[in-house]
């Protein structure tokens, strides 16, 4: 059996969903799960998050060389042409390298995974999307800010851990691919994340009411979140149950590749 496929996740809910498509799932501790799909083992783990959680979470893995490293969770978007599930498969990450916001590093997915994913994605009546991600250090929870995002760095998407990923997949000389579903389209405002949903993607119900109850108009956008939320989660699992099952003949096709 060849190296595992490794698929980081900052939410909970998003692994779940990954692992509803992997065979033989077992609980490894620390918000890490393994399972197979095919030949292919499949470590799924959940880091948290935000850049530093994802650092923190690449480290346990740094002495080990999987075949792929996909990033797989939610996204918000900074174009209006996007809505709420629709997939997202990411041409390219990118992030600032420093606090200036003037060092843009940019990374490249893996065109062989791009292309398969897309495939599976137009199988499974997905209709993805293919465009570059930018990593934030902060939630972006306004039109506004997502604006400024991309006029900035002409990325359709936001999220907050692929980067991190990514460069540590090119470090490792392995192939890289982000799937990112929209959870928030551009003018949706996310203003209950803070307190309320937690790293694990859970709602703190007692915050939630107390908040409800001192804000009643908050209640409707919390309710939009959590259905957009369960888009993102069919969206995740769909694209799962139909890229793993081909994954493996990329994963192999790119192991002779590396030996000629």
């Amino acid at each position: 059996m060849h190296a595992p496929i490794l698929v980081l996740t900052a939410l909970v809910w998003e692994a779940q969903a990954v692992l509803r498509s992997l065979d033989n799932v077992r609980d490894a501790g620390q918000r890490t799960w393994r399972g197979n799909s095919g030949r292919c083992q499949v470590i799924v783990s959940s880091g948290g998050v935000g850049i530093r959680s994802a650092r923190a979470i690449i480290e346990i893995y740094k002495d080990i060389r999987p075949s792929v490293i996909l990033s797989v969770g939610c996204s918000g978007a900074l174009v209006p042409e996007l809505s709420a599930g629709q997939l997202l498969l990411a041409k390219a990450v990118s992030m600032y390298g420093g606090d200036d916001r003037t060092d843009l590093k940019t990374f490249p997915s893996d065109p062989n995974l791009l292309a398969a994913a897309k495939s599976a994605g137009m199988a499974s009546g997905l209709n993805p999307v293919v465009g570059s991600i930018f990593t934030s250090q902060s939630v972006l929870s306004t039109g506004r800010e997502k604006d400024m995002c991309q006029r900035q760095t002409s990325c359709i998407a936001v999220e907050m851990e692929s980067a991190v990923h990514a460069e540590f997949a090119a470090g490792a000389g392995v192939p890289f691919l982000a799937i990112r579903p929209i959870l928030d389209t551009m003018r949706m405002t996310i203003t209950l994340i803070k307190g309320i949903i937690g790293s694990k993607g859970e709602v703190n119900v007692l915050r939630a009411l107390r908040r409800v109850g001192k804000h009643p108009k908050e209640l409707v956008p919390l309710m939009r979140l959590q259905r957009c939320r369960r888009l993102v989660s069919v969206s995740i699992a769909t694209i799962s149950s139909a890229f793993f099952p081909v994954l493996e003949s990329v994963v192999l096709a790119d192991l002779a590749t590396r030996r000629r």
